[in-house]
């Protein structure tokens, strides 16, 4: 079979956009290496509780986003969850002017890109290991599996240093070049129950020059009332780069006594760890 077109890369960008050509009719097909789609909009059990350890809120800017997700909206399943978030700097908590709203997911993050890949051809668990251009202008997309795909239009949608291997040769140079500078920051994320609830006043605490953490969220705030406490932490860049290839039981024990010395709480069981290799552009 040749589809119209082959989405290569399972994020809410490509699910959207796979989403709304098949509306438009085309034959869509959508591959990604990852056993589930959505990519940091990803939610883990953990215990009792589910924990959005990517992606912590979404923003709906655009009146035609707006209208996709009217279901969630309308069932109460997506709402606003804060209006910003307080700046931790030099040991004091800075209360800022209220913004936009961030809205999150009673059900956690993935619910959204299982909602956009309803109706989706999808092939997941199996990366790409080559794209080629046929003299007939089909792309021909080989699988690691062996199993080969075609289609008339490519969308490749992933992080650049997997972009550029995969089909940089086949881009103008200027384009080239600015997706090379487009690095990608990692990010280590630990996230567990504690044995209380620190409340700081607010849903989640942005840090700036802490030695080891960015980000903070009282993850249970996103769930229905009476979820136990449960808390959401990101490293900042530099210590995440620094320690990329660490263990991930040392990755935890030093983010909880971070976390200790920080807000005075613990995790009441060893936290989950995971490392995002790709998760934010440039430090931003």
């Amino acid at each position: 079979m040749v589809y119209d077109i082959v989405v290569i890369g399972a994020g809410i960008a490509g699910l959207a956009a796979a989403s709304d050509l098949r509306r438009q009719g085309k034959s869509v097909l959508v591959i990604d290496k990852g056993r589930g789609v959505g990519g940091r909009m990803a939610t883990r059990r953990v215990s009792t509780s589910r924990m959005d350890h990517g992606a912590q809120f979404l923003t709906v800017r655009d009146p035609r986003f707006e209208s996709c997700l009217a279901p969630l909206f309308e069932s109460g399943e997506l709402f606003p969850w804060s209006h910003g978030f307080p700046l931790w700097r030099n040991g004091k908590i800075t209360v800022r002017p209220k913004g936009h709203p961030r809205f999150a997911l009673r059900s956690g993050m993935s619910t959204l890109p299982k909602f956009f890949s309803q109706g989706l051809e999808l092939a997941l668990g199996d990366a790409v290991t080559e794209i080629f251009c046929e003299e007939s202008g089909q792309w021909q997309i080989t699988l690691k599996n062996g199993q080969h795909h075609l289609a008339n239009i490519l969308l490749v949608n992933t992080p650049p240093a997997q972009l550029l291997p995969l089909a940089g040769s086949f881009l103008d140079e200027t384009i080239r070049l600015k997706i090379s500078a487009a690095e990608m920051q990692p990010t280590w994320a630990v996230f567990g129950q504690v044995d209380h609830d620190p409340d700081f006043g607010a849903v989640a605490l942005e840090l700036e020059d802490h030695p080891v953490l960015r980000w903070v969220a009282r993850d249970h705030t996103r769930r229905s009332p009476g979820q136990p406490p449960s808390l959401v932490v990101h490293c900042n860049e530099p210590w995440s780069r620094a320690n990329l290839e660490a263990a991930p039981e040392v990755v935890a024990q030093d983010v909880a006594r971070a976390l200790s010395e920080l807000l005075k709480v613990t995790f009441a069981t060893a936290p989950e760890v995971h490392r995002w290799r790709f998760a934010t552009p440039n430090g931003e």
